[in-house]
């Protein structure tokens, strides 16, 4: 079972050192959970170059109206289960900007101030989308926390950080869970810790396929997480299995079917259609499926979570999106 007695900044890499720190999940603070998501319509989505095995299949053949029309249908079936969605318009030649998890971390403090720390992209043409969504976060009233990103591109130190493609929050608790090996750095969460002053849990992402951590790791609740064993180091195995007392392992097919890539709200679970015995898994721990079909989006690497980031509704202004 898990927590710190200290549950201030500390970066924690493996079980050995967690044991060594007597965590315990009880000890740490508890974070406010978010009501609403942001989505990006994909106006402008396309496959255009290769970022992830899964694109290598996808160049050039994006059905945008069938894109459009399950986006849609992702967005309904949330505020048809009470999700309130707010949106931020697409920008044309931002052809990934509708994976709205991976451009910034959305955060909370002690205080209850919200906050955001903008990502720090690998790909050149992800970078020009981090703008649009800073400025939709100052204008709602989030506070923006920087990581430093003067270091020159060729640099070993250089930091790359993709929001919460890699960044995952435990459920009810001010403790991430940060991925790192193929987009973001180690390197990144060192910074990260001195900004945002919560534990981070870190997990080693070793297979090249599962390229975010949001493609192998769903926490549930506070108690209970979804993941993909194949993803990670031993390190991190363990790490999941000490801190969550229930863990479904999905199959590898089931992990290639973005079964891990969901989001969850309260009791039910959106994900992909089509992760048959990881659906039945879900059902036995009493979690409501709600499936949705995903698959132009797929062609580039992504799924339900990757379309969608937490947010706090509260801080939007009045008649806003």
């Amino acid at each position: 079972m898990t927590t710190v007695k200290d549950p201030g900044k500390r970066l924690i890499p493996d079980r050995k050192d967690l044991l060594e720190r007597n965590f315990s999940l009880d000890l740490v603070a508890a974070r406010p959970m978010p009501d609403a998501v942001l989505m990006c319509p994909p106006e402008y989505f396309d496959v255009v170059d290769i970022k992830n095995v899964f694109m290598k299949d996808g160049l050039s053949k994006v059905d945008r109206d069938l894109a459009a029309r399950q986006w849609q249908s992702l967005k309904e079936a949330l505020e048809n289960n009470g999700v309130p969605v707010k949106t931020l318009p697409a920008a044309a030649g931002l052809e990934d900007m509708v994976f709205a998890a991976n451009q910034a971390l959305v955060g909370i403090s002690r205080e209850g101030e919200p906050y955001i720390v903008p990502g720090i992209m690998r790909h050149t043409s992800r970078q020009n989308e981090v703008p649009h969504y800073i400025d939709w976060f100052r204008s709602k009233g989030y506070r923006v926390l920087s990581l430093p990103d003067d270091l020159t591109s060729n640099s070993k130190d250089k930091i790359y950080f993709e929001g919460h493609g890699d960044a995952i929050w435990h459920p009810e608790k001010l403790l991430l869970w940060g991925g790192y090996g193929h987009r973001t750095t180690y390197s990144a969460y060192n910074h990260l810790i001195d900004i945002i002053e919560v534990p981070i849990l870190l997990l080693e992402l070793t297979d090249s396929t599962f390229y975010h951590l949001d493609t192998a790791f769903c926490p549930l609740d506070h108690q209970t997480v979804l993941y993909y064993p194949g993803a990670f180091s031993k390190d991190g195995i363990e790490l999941i299995e000490t801190v969550f007392e229930s863990t479904i392992a999905v199959s590898r097919e089931d992990a290639f079917n973005f079964a891990c890539n969901a989001i969850v709200s309260g009791n039910n679970v959106f994900l992909e259609r089509g992760s048959v015995a990881t659906c039945e898994a879900l059902l036995d721990y009493g979690f409501n499926i709600v499936e949705v079909e995903t698959s132009e989006f797929r062609k580039s690497g992504g799924s339900v979570f990757c379309m969608t980031l937490d947010i706090y509704k509260d801080q939007s202004s009045p008649g806003t999106k």
